[in-house]
């Protein structure tokens, strides 16, 4: 038999275990329902394995925290996010995940998926690291955990983040990156009402 579907591979760095974890997942989903629709004398000696591994892929789907961040940038570049779920741990490259962006004159959403069992206690917001001293547009930020959301924006951005001094906004809403004597590292800070939000109605 010829196989007349063609199969789109993705092509994906993965930052930690469980996000490798997660795409493995969708890819397993995907085998599931095409076994099950197209050749159900083969799927039934392998439909309890399977079952066993989807159950254990919507227990990984459950524990995800999406950080969603609707933006618009002119400029491409390297958007970076630190979460901390330990009290005992720092800001560290064994907890980021790294998003590229394309520039364009629109609003585009960029989405980070945090992979822990654990609360999360802190996040860092990273906007840029090539050193443009451009702006750009936060229209909104949505941290989302199952059915539960938190939504940032204009009004109340002031009291989520707070921008380091790398960072100029008068509105919260536009931000400008800048150097400062030769140094440059905008990023935002979680503020502590963001981290007891997260805390009550992530838990």
């Amino acid at each position: 038999m010829i196989f007349k579907k063609k199969v789109a591979f993705r092509i994906v760095i993965f930052h930690t275990k469980s996000e490798l974890f997660y795409e493995i997942c969708i890819f397993i989903k995907l085998i599931d329902n095409f076994l099950m629709n197209k050749y159900s004398l083969l799927y039934k000696p392998f439909s309890i394995l399977l079952l066993l591994i989807l159950i254990s892929c919507n227990k990984v789907e459950s524990d995800v925290i999406n950080f969603n961040v609707k933006l618009k940038s002119l400029d491409d570049d390297i958007f970076q996010l630190f979460y901390i779920d330990n009290s005992k741990l720092s800001y560290t490259d064994s907890l980021l995940i790294r998003k590229k962006i394309i520039g364009k004159d629109q609003f585009q959403d960029l989405t980070f998926k945090i992979m822990s069992k654990k609360n999360i206690l802190k996040l860092r917001f990273d906007i840029g690291e090539k050193g443009l001293n451009s702006g750009i547009v936060i229209e909104s930020i949505n941290i989302g955990f199952a059915e539960k959301s938190i939504l940032v924006n204009e009004s109340n951005f002031h009291r989520f983040f707070s921008p380091n001094i790398f960072i100029n906004t008068q509105n919260f809403r536009s931000f400008k990156r800048k150097s400062i004597n030769g140094k440059y590292d905008p990023f935002f800070l979680s503020k502590a009402l963001l981290e007891k939000k997260m805390q009550i109605e992530f838990r």
